[in-house]
């Protein structure tokens, strides 16, 4: 489900292979509690509430430090052999 979030925001921006990035707020019980553009990113509200859906019912493990953010960065890039 997040590959479709993440096609959307491609199709938004005319860019098919564009960089995507968020931020997910995670609690120590390993819930999602938020998902966010990070800092210097476009915004992209409609990219964020599709993501929070797609992981509203997704369990993460457990954590002692609190409130953890998990960056994820989707990104195709050419590959040349050397």
């Amino acid at each position: 489900d997040i590959m479709k979030c993440v096609e959307a925001a491609r199709k938004r921006t005319g860019d098919p292979r564009g960089k995507v990035t968020f931020d997910l707020g995670i609690d120590q019980e390993g819930t999602l509690i938020g998902v966010k553009t990070p800092k210097g990113a476009k915004e992209d509200d409609v990219l964020n509430a599709c993501v929070r859906e797609a992981l509203s019912r997704a369990a993460f493990p457990r954590s002692n430090a609190g409130v953890v953010t998990v960056k994820k960065i989707f990104s195709d890039e050419l590959v040349y052999p050397k």
